[in-house]
């Protein structure tokens, strides 16, 4: 195994498996670099990448229930304000792939589709928001094909 310096402060190993490290001064692991030029280098990025495959995680942000305080409980403007804000975000997104609304429906009448649809259906309220937006909005605006 061969290494060769670089004025970027990579470390490039080759050998029967050419691995490049990066090491910078957040990261001055003497024991990494030791890894590397004994070639575990690929070992070790391999086992770092399944730590990072195997913990991450979904979750998300909003539920049916967070849409329900701050729609149908609250009268604040700031609440009122998110929840139009949550469903114009939702429908810039999905809009013409999960469902199809029309431009000339306001979101005024969008959020007020999605307001019926969490009124009508308080068992789904548990759901990620965003899935609860685009059911009401598919149920009222779906595409036709």
């Amino acid at each position: 195994m061969q290494q060769i310096a670089s004025p970027n402060n990579a470390l490039h190993l080759t050998g029967q498996h050419s691995v490049s490290l990066r090491y910078t001064l957040c990261c001055p692991s003497a024991e990494l670099r030791r890894w590397a030029h004994e070639g575990k280098g690929m070992r070790v990025l391999i086992a770092l990448l399944l730590c990072v495959v195997c913990t991450s995680a979904y979750a998300d942000y909003f539920s049916g229930n967070d849409l329900e305080q701050k729609l149908l409980q609250s009268n604040r403007m700031v609440d009122v304000s998110m929840f139009r804000g949550y469903v114009a975000g939702v429908q810039d997104v999905f809009n013409g792939v999960a469902f199809c609304v029309p431009e000339d429906v306001p979101l005024s009448q969008a959020s007020a589709v999605v307001k019926k649809f969490l009124a009508d259906n308080p068992r789904l309220w548990n759901e990620p928001a965003k899935l609860l937006v685009i059911k009401a909005l598919k149920h009222a605006f779906p595409c036709v094909k």
